[in-house]
């Protein structure tokens, strides 16, 4: 008994290379699927693919590669632009700022030596008018006169 399992084991080994053979020449020269699969059994397995077919997708993946590596290229240079711009924005501001604030020191420290020099400036004499003419308890007598007239 084994040995017809062994020449049964055999002659499958044998007719399992051959479908395989022919079935490998029969689709490269075809250049179409080997077999046809039911609707169920493709839906489950997948479409099967000519060579051509085959080709076209890695072409289109290979495009879709290029174009979104373009794409993050772009988005780079254009982030790199945008912080240019801004750093080149701020850095403007920080000069107006720096150059408001020296004016500013400018004219304090001009106000500081226009002060400094008003208190350090001697004092001119002046001649006072004096009038014995009219005196002080003259005034303080008009005083009660005139408040009973504003009154």
């Amino acid at each position: 008994m084994s040995i017809s399992l062994r020449k049964h084991a055999a002659m499958f080994l044998a007719a399992t290379f051959t479908v395989g053979s022919m079935a490998t020449f029969g689709a490269a020269a075809l250049e179409q699927p080997t077999a046809v699969l039911s609707s169920t059994l493709n839906h489950s397995v997948g479409t099967v693919l000519t060579s051509a077919e085959i080709s076209n997708a890695q072409q289109a993946m290979v495009k879709a590669k290029a174009s979104a590596l373009k794409a993050q290229q772009d988005a780079a240079k254009k982030a790199q632009e945008e912080a240019a711009k801004k750093a080149k924005a701020e850095a403007a501001k920080k000069a107006a700022e720096e150059a408001a604030k020296k004016e500013a020191e400018i004219k304090a420290a001009a106000t500081q030596a226009a002060y400094n020099q008003l208190v350090a400036s001697a004092a001119t004499a002046r001649p006072v008018a004096y009038s014995t003419t009219y005196l002080a308890s003259d005034a303080i007598k008009q005083m009660p006169l005139r408040l009973a007239i504003i009154n």
